[in-house]
């Protein structure tokens, strides 16, 4: 289901974007690009949203909506990890979930996750404004 480093990557770019030059819905061409648009999908799907796959996701997209304290932001930390356990595990190792909210009006989000097969930490950042 999921490729290596060293298959070609067949996989359409998300977000969703023209590939000007050719005519065409741009491609992934990096892996590491590839399982950082994984991770970027995975997170900002909203629980629901897929119909074959309504368990997918995370609340983040309707954080916009949200009121946030601790609790919340608790709650966010648990559902980014087991979204990422439950979708991503043959792919990724999350290692630390942070959340703040440095104004009443921002959340930001931060992700950080070892891609397996090659090794390589990368970070995942996302600012919810209202």
């Amino acid at each position: 289901m999921f490729s290596s480093p060293s298959d070609p990557i067949h996989a359409l770019a998300y977000p969703l974007t023209l590939d000007e030059d050719r005519g065409r819905f741009a491609k992934t061409i990096d892996y590491e690009r590839y399982v950082q648009d994984l991770v970027l999908q995975t997170l900002m799907t909203a629980p629901g949203e897929r119909i074959n796959r309504p368990e997918m996701g995370t609340p983040i997209p309707q954080l916009l909506f949200a009121s946030i304290d601790e609790e919340v932001a608790d709650l966010v930390k648990a559902q980014i990890r087991r979204a990422m356990t439950l979708w991503l595990d043959k792919v990724v190792r999350v290692e630390h979930i942070e959340t703040r909210q440095p104004e009443l009006s921002r959340f930001e989000i931060e992700v950080s996750y070892v891609i397996l097969a090659t090794g390589t930490t990368d970070v995942l950042k996302r600012t919810i404004a209202r």
